[in-house]
């Protein structure tokens, strides 16, 4: 086990590492599944205004076209980018780099 110095500097390594992917997150719209721009979703939207022809006359909001990072990811390729696939290697690193090693005689001053 690591003493105070060291675990602390672990622990705030892996905060730097994780903390910027949950602020793109909330910076591209809090997206559950990571989006990226479709340009056959560009056409459906400009060529009905939106996508309302589907279900009636209701006048339902366009669907957002532009990246969201989300949380989990969705699907192989470009879809695999997301918080969690930033937060997991980390959060093993961390949790490896605290829990292995020597056993040291922490010093109490």
């Amino acid at each position: 086990m690591m003493c105070g110095k060291r675990r602390l500097l672990v622990v705030l390594a892996g905060l730097a590492a994780v903390v910027p992917a949950v602020m793109l997150w909330d910076a591209t719209g809090r997206r559950v599944f990571t989006f990226f721009p479709s340009d056959d979703l560009a056409k459906l939207q400009q060529a009905d205004g939106s996508l309302t022809g589907l279900f009636g006359g209701q006048k339902n909001t366009p669907i957002r076209n532009d990246f969201g990072l989300g949380l989990l990811p969705s699907g192989a390729g470009q879809g695999m980018i997301s918080v969690l696939t930033f937060a997991l290697p980390v959060g093993v690193v961390v949790l490896v780099s605290l829990l292995s090693g020597k056993h040291e005689v922490c010093e109490v001053s």
